[in-house]
């Protein structure tokens, strides 16, 4: 029963992250906008992780780097529940 709860928890989650992606948020002090999705952290997801899901085959180090100047960020530790924006896929 409790797996059953979690499992709806995480799902609500998940999806709800899913249908707020696609808005519009300022990045940077340039003040240029730059189209994005959100995404909840999972317990054991890392930046490393999600870049490695979000650009397969792109160096994850470029990828990390932009997620940090995105979510201006200090470092790349994110923690589980945490919201994210991330880059809009074209």
């Amino acid at each position: 029963m409790l797996r059953l709860l979690v499992g709806m928890v995480v799902g609500s989650a998940v999806l709800g992250g899913v249908l707020i992606g696609g808005q519009v948020a300022t990045a940077g002090e340039d003040a240029r906008s730059v189209p994005v999705g959100y995404r909840v952290v999972m317990p054991g997801e890392t930046l490393w992780g999600i870049a490695g899901q979000l650009e397969p085959g792109v160096d994850r180090r470029e990828t990390v780097a932009r997620l940090v100047e995105l979510n201006a960020l200090e470092t790349a530790a994110v923690r589980a529940g945490q919201r994210i924006a991330i880059p809009a896929r074209d």
